[in-house]
């Protein structure tokens, strides 16, 4: 029988190109989760897992804040981490209540991000890992804030995860305070940097329009009556905390991350891996040294 090859999927050779993220030594992390409903509610339980697991086989410091100012309605049982008896108190002190057993400091913030005063909370030398469960650009500009607002000596993270009703996007950035003197590809197989999210998509703080025609949806739905109305899928949200998850584990744990963007369609997910090329088009907002040559460094 012959093979028809351009069935075939071919191999990306971006893999084979992919350079991974530097995570500078640390000795305290801080886990924020900004968003504790769709997405967060599920992700939550993952986050404190690897914080713990940090604190047993690393030796570090951890502890999460949960950012939400809403509270548990009966429509966000059917998609977001929580059941009845729970209905009318606020999601992050829920998820917060749950937790005590990890030996994890959690605190909850029933506000929203931009008025917790999280940002003046931090501890010098600390890393922060902004998490991003959001559903709008008000709460996306708030984080961009925040991840430019901290202590130029600390390393931010910003994992921002956005979707529709089967459709996922999970990105990650840097700040750009540690840039100076720092070269872009200091090694020949790492990389020193990552353009924040809203820098990769700036749509994420804009208010996209209206859409047009009959079958439009009402912009002032929540997540949980878009659902009641089948126009959010019910288990995309699982597969947003999964890929978050999935995330912090190659930057944490494994510190081996070599991709920045993840798309999720249904049950089918591609990746961005961190390459010389890919990152050329972000390259006029980088601020430290342009050193892209990595033939003066090889061998070294």
């Amino acid at each position: 029988m012959e093979t028809d090859l351009k069935v075939i999927p071919m191999i990306s050779l971006a893999t084979l190109q992919a350079k991974k993220l530097i995570v500078p030594d640390y000795k305290a992390v801080r886990f924020i989760v900004v968003g504790c409903g769709g997405t967060g509610s599920w992700a939550v339980p993952d986050v404190v897992r690897i914080a713990r697991m940090l604190q047993d086989a690393f030796n570090k410091q951890t502890r999460i804040a949960l950012v939400d100012p809403d509270v548990v309605e009966e429509k966000n049982t059917y998609r977001q981490n929580f059941i009845r008896p729970e209905i009318g108190s606020n999601k992050a002190d829920t998820l917060m209540r749950r937790l005590p057993g990890w030996g994890v400091p959690i605190t909850a913030y029933s506000t929203t991000l931009g008025r917790s005063g999280i940002v003046e909370e931090n501890e010098f030398a600390e890393m922060e890992i902004l998490i991003g469960c959001v559903d709008g650009p008000k709460g996306r500009r708030e984080i961009s804030e925040a991840a430019l607002g901290f202590h130029q000596g600390n390393v931010v993270f910003w994992i921002d995860a956005g979707n529709t009703k089967n459709f996922g996007q999970v990105i990650i950035g840097r700040n750009p305070h540690y840039q100076d003197n720092v070269p872009l590809f200091p090694y020949g197989d790492f990389c020193s940097w990552l353009p924040l999210p809203h820098e990769q998509r700036p749509e994420l703080l804009k208010k996209q329009p209206k859409a047009k025609g009959n079958d439009e949806v009402d912009p002032n739905l929540s997540c949980a009556e878009l659902v009641l109305q089948g126009e959010q899928g019910l288990s995309v949200n699982k597969g947003m905390a999964y890929l978050l998850s999935v995330y912090l584990e190659h930057l944490l744990i494994n510190q081996d991350l070599d991709f920045f963007q993840t798309f999720l369609d249904g049950p089918n997910s591609k990746s961005t891996t961190i390459t010389e090329e890919i990152l050329s088009a972000w390259l006029p907002l980088y601020k430290g040294p342009i050193n892209i040559d990595l033939n003066s460094i090889k061998g070294k």
